[in-house]
Order: C-alpha cells, then sequence, then structure tokens
C-alpha cells in the first residue's frame, strides 16, 4: 500500500494506511524519547565521574602538599617531614630507656621535630616515649631512631661507649635479654633498654 496513490484506496486501505503512519510516528517518537534519556544519562554520568575526578585531583594535590613528597625507599622515609598528625597509617610507642655506667642517659624532648614538621619517629618530650608516626605503613626497627637522632648504636656501641675488656653491651625487651639490638622492630608500648657497665 506505500507508495500508491490515496485517492485510488478503498476506505478501508486508506484507514489501514492511516494506521500504519500513526504507528511508524509512534515508534519514531518513542525511539527518539529513549535516544534523549540515554542521552541525558551519559551527559550526568559524564559530568558526575568528570565531578569526582576533579575533587579527587583536588584532594591528592592538596594532600600531596601538605605532607611533601611521597617517599619512594625505607631511606626516604626517614627523611619524611610531616607536617601535622593527619592521615597516619602507623602509630606506635615503643619505650627506651638508656643506662650508662649506673646513670640514666636521657633521651631529649623534639628529636625528629623542626620548624619543617616532624621525622616518622620522634620524641615530644624526655621520658624515652618514642612516636612511631608515619603516613605509609613500614616496620621501623631501633636503628631508624637513632640514625634520626644522629648517635650510634649497635651491638657493640652505644653512642662512644663499646664493649671491650672491662665493659659490656646489655640489650633488653620488655625485660628479656634480646639480641636483636638496633634491628629490633619497634612495636607498640616495648619496653627497650640499653645498658652499658662494666664487667
Amino acid at each position: 500500500m506505500a507508495g500508491e496513490n490515496p485517492s485510488k484506496l478503498t476506505k478501508h486501505e486508506r484507514k489501514m494506511l492511516r494506521q500504519s503512519e500513526r504507528k511508524q510516528e509512534r515508534e519514531a517518537l518513542h525511539t527518539t524519547n529513549e535516544q534523549q534519556k540515554q542521552k541525558k544519562k551519559r551527559t550526568k554520568a559524564f559530568t558526575i565521574t568528570t565531578v569526582v575526578l576533579i575533587i579527587a585531583a583536588g584532594l591528592f594535590f592538596m594532600l600531596k602538599a601538605l605532607a611533601g613528597t611521597t617517599p619512594d625507599t625505607p631511606e626516604d622515609l626517614l627523611q619524611y617531614t610531616m607536617k601535622e598528625h593527619t592521615n597516619i597509617a602507623l602509630h606506635v610507642h615503643p619505650q627506651l630507656e638508656i643506662e650508662i655506667l649506673g646513670k640514666q642517659y636521657p633521651i631529649p624532648a623534639n628529636i625528629g621535630i623542626s620548624e619543617a614538621g616532624m621525622r616518622v619517629i620522634h620524641t615530644h618530650d624526655a621520658t624515652g616515649t618514642l612516636h612511631v608516626e608515619s603516613p605509609y605503613p613500614h616496620q621501623f626497627s631501633l636503628k631508624d631512631f637513632f640514625t634520626i637522632w644522629g648517635k650510634t648504636f649497635n651491638q657493640q656501641c652505644i653512642f662512644e661507649y663499646c664493649s671491650d675488656e672491662q665493659h659490656e653491651l646489655i640489650f633488653t625487651a620488655n625485660g628479656i635479654p634480646n639480641d636483636q639490638y638496633e634491628n629490633i622492630p619497634l612495636r607498640d608500648l616495648d619496653k627497650i633498654k640499653i645498658i652499658y657497665r662494666g664487667k
């Protein structure tokens, strides 16, 4: 019937033709509406994704600017300086005590703290509490604290005091002799003691 002259069609055929045309128009309108809905959904999804990415990028660069450069190695991590106690992935407080020739050796306040900020291991007071606070997960050891402090400690020496024929270096963790010395992992609430004494 399509393409035929409507004047030559019967009444029934004209009716069928009109119904067919209306059906095609409805289908075309429905298709157009669906396309518009899909376009709106895509536009909305794209807009939301763009906004989220912009916010995420902004937060990333803001946190990076606040915290400093991301460390690539454990050595870099020891040089890392935090501006404040935020975004901490590790936060433990071992206790360190040093005794040299029968006298308590004070562990100064503010080791690892400067105007630039706080290193990942630092002290706030002279109680011997080590604050191990890092924005990146890492198992720190006692030698890391001495590196930041700029002092010597190993199984032979504490500062300039070294084992010899007349002196010995004793190392304990939680009251038990320990042979890890500078390699002992720093764990929360552990009590670490270094004793340099005469034999």
